[in-house]
């Protein structure tokens, strides 16, 4: 993988068919995990918190400018052509701080409207990121998100 690359759960597909996120309306926020754990497609019912499978908020980092339990990524919904675009209408940006986590490896997005806090994606962000020696951003591509087709 690469840094920026996006891994879409496919548990959040099963999700979203099951009526389990309204990405109209639900609140979405990004939250940063060590190297300790890895995520993929594939890993089985992510939740930020308890009830799933995996927790990847046993993972977190947080501190400084990285707010415990993440930062809401402000979303849209809307039609596009003949699909729906889900995008992020706010970058994140956190700037160098002595008190940030020195170890943040993915970025995790998850519904916090959701009672199981069901995570959506992993951003990979290439290495360990130092927030305490350097600016941590997330810039979001320009085509959005992801496309539902």
């Amino acid at each position: 993988m690469a840094q920026n690359d996006m891994i879409i759960f496919s548990q959040f597909k099963v999700d979203l068919g099951l009526g389990l996120h309204d990405l109209n309306t639900d609140a979405f926020l990004v939250a940063y995990v060590d190297d300790t754990i890895t995520p993929t497609a594939a890993t089985a019912d992510p939740r930020w918190g308890a009830g799933g499978t995996v927790n990847f908020s046993t993972n977190e980092g947080s501190g400084g400018n990285f707010p415990t339990g993440g930062t809401d990524i402000t979303t849209t919904y809307a039609a596009s052509g003949a699909d729906a675009k889900y995008d992020g209408t706010t970058n994140l940006a956190y700037a160098i701080d002595p008190s940030n986590p020195a170890d943040s490896r993915w970025a995790i997005c998850y519904n916090n409207t959701d009672a199981g806090k069901r995570c959506v994606f992993a951003i990979d962000l290439g290495a360990v990121a130092d927030g305490q020696a350097g600016a941590v951003n997330i810039t979001w591509n320009a085509s959005g998100l992801f496309t539902v087709a």
